[in-house]
């Protein structure tokens, strides 16, 4: 039997949120998963980010102005 679930929504402008969850034998290996799926969101936002420097020729604040098209994430852990 699956002891904790992993609940998961995606944000990303213009759309509607995206949710999943799945389940773990253990804390640890939803812990695992959850870490993955920040830093997938980290990442993704690290992109976004990335490309608006450089459409922007590194103007700070267009380029944080950007950071509203970036996606986010949530992620947690719970027992079943």
């Amino acid at each position: 039997m699956k002891a904790f679930v992993l609940l998961v929504t995606w944000f990303v402008p213009g759309m509607q949120p995206s949710s999943y969850q799945t389940a773990f034998e253990s804390a640890h290996a939803c812990e695992v998963a959850r870490i993955a799926i920040h830093a997938e969101g980290r990442r993704m936002a690290a992109e976004v980010y990335q490309r608006a420097d450089a459409a922007t020729g590194g103007q700070q604040v267009n380029s944080l102005l950007a950071m509203n098209y970036a996606p986010a994430v949530t992620a947690v852990c719970v027992p079943q």
